[in-house]
């Protein structure tokens, strides 16, 4: 565990929200995993290349950019138009259920952590895979405040779920952690005036989350029993 400058002061923490994927769900490994199966027609051009690592590093260099394409509709003003475009048509997207593998420990660590503070998530994913989530993980009586990608104007690493989670539990954001395995979640949380938690059973490493001066940084999600038990 390593502790940054700031240290986190738990009894003063009302709210901790945590990303999902690569915080709560396993996905950015199965996401590089996949990527590098698919690079692997070229593994015979380059015997000694990594394509996992290479895989890792390509993916954690689109998702701020994605990040941002997920909230453009928003920010422009399309999201409402096209809600009321396919409404009128009669068309309903077809949504396909996920399967999710939790990252081992965290849910145990969320209903602990539910008994004495808010727990909320903050995602740039729709409402439905943080719905699917919440439900295949029986979370749905723990999780009080659910933020994802089109709940506000901005997506991570902008502020503003975080400040809109915080609005809605009606506290400061220094009365809230959040908690991501990506830089994007640790500078979201800082901008808002939060606590940050770096999880390193996603994408983060050390470097980079030491680097965005994480409060905290921990080997898994599931070590925060410890704090929030």
């Amino acid at each position: 565990m390593y502790n940054g400058a700031m240290s986190i002061h738990w009894d003063e923490i009302k709210l901790v929200l945590f990303d999902l994927d690569g915080t709560l769900n396993e996905t950015d490994d199965q996401y590089t995993q996949r990527l590098a199966d698919l690079l692997a027609f070229a593994q015979p051009l380059f015997p000694s290349w990594d394509r996992r690592s290479f895989a890792r590093k390509l993916i954690m260099a689109l998702e701020t950019p994605g990040n941002m394409i997920l909230g453009l509709p928003d920010r422009i003003g399309w999201d409402g138009l096209w809600d009321q475009f396919t409404k009128k048509l009669g068309i309903k997207p077809k949504y396909k259920h996920r399967v999710f593998k939790p990252v081992e420990g965290a849910i145990d660590m969320i209903e602990s952590a539910a008994k004495h503070r808010m727990i909320g998530l903050a995602s740039v994913r729709g409402s439905e895979v943080l719905e699917d989530f919440i439900a295949q993980t029986g979370l749905g009586d723990k999780i009080k405040f659910v933020i994802y990608g089109l709940s506000t104007e901005r997506t991570k690493p902008s502020p503003d779920p975080i400040l809109f989670a915080c609005q809605q539990a009606g506290i400061d954001p220094k009365e809230c952690v959040m908690v991501g395995d990506t830089t994007v979640d640790i500078i979201a949380g800082k901008r808002a005036g939060a606590k940050t938690v770096g999880v390193l059973c996603g994408f983060g490493t050390v470097e980079e989350l030491i680097r965005e001066e994480a409060d905290m940084i921990v080997a898994s999600t599931a070590d925060l029993i410890n704090c929030l038990g």
